[in-house]
């Protein structure tokens, strides 16, 4: 990954870092925000033994997987070491596993996930990043396997457009300050990248205003 993406990743970890001791209160109260996590976990099937949470952050839907799933296993990526330290703390004696890492940069092993999970993460990623992160996804994950993805959207391809202008320009006039700022894509987007990646049967079981719950499958007979 260039240096670009790397620069951005680190100034997003500290950014998280900064905001480790709030994050849970914040969402807890943010429109979609916890609603999104209690969905997501709905939508784990019952068959699921490991699962992957990409930007598991202090791990507020592993409440919801673990009333579910009591004995499942969870790797968790995330690129704040303190939101981390607080997910582990809360989960002492469940299947946890903690990487602190760019989703981008981890190491993911071939079929080996019965699911893979995220929520509002990748509104962090531009189209590009997110292009490439879908496969990995795809491969990581076993034949059958389930992708969901709970996320701020954007309304349309030309609000996804807009965001990723304001973020260049925003990028540029703050180059050495921490730095946070989304770039959303739409969910015909999404589909798109979903699709290029080998996925299928996508469909949006849950949406409220600007948060929705994506749903991809690979195909048992699905090849590489």
């Amino acid at each position: 990954m260039n240096d670009g993406h790397n620069k951005a990743a680190s100034k997003i970890g500290v950014f998280f870092d900064n905001r480790a001791e709030s994050y849970d209160a914040v969402h807890l109260t943010h429109i979609g925000g916890i609603d999104s996590k209690k969905q997501a976990a709905q939508y784990i099937p019952q068959k699921t033994e490991k699962l992957l949470d990409l930007g598991a952050g202090t791990g507020l839907e592993l409440e919801f997987i673990f009333d579910r799933l009591p004995d499942i296993q969870i790797d968790c990526v995330d690129l704040s070491e303190k939101m981390l330290e607080r997910l582990e703390a809360k989960y002492t004696g469940k299947r946890v596993n903690i990487f602190k890492r760019d989703y981008l940069q981890f190491d993911y092993k071939e079929d080996y996930y019965d699911c893979v999970l995220s929520v509002m993460s990748f509104h962090h990623l531009q189209k590009v990043e997110k292009k490439k992160l879908y496969k990995l996804i795809f491969g990581t994950l076993k034949d059958g396997g389930v992708f969901l993805l709970g996320d701020y959207i954007a309304k349309d391809k030309q609000e996804e457009e807009r965001c990723l202008k304001e973020y260049r320009k925003a990028a540029k006039e703050n180059k050495d300050e921490e730095f946070h700022f989304d770039t959303p894509t739409c969910l015909d987007t999404d589909r798109e990248l979903l699709q290029a990646a080998g996925f299928t049967d996508i469909s949006i079981p849950w949406r409220v205003k600007s948060n929705a719950l994506i749903l991809a499958y690979k195909a048992v007979s699905a090849k590489k």
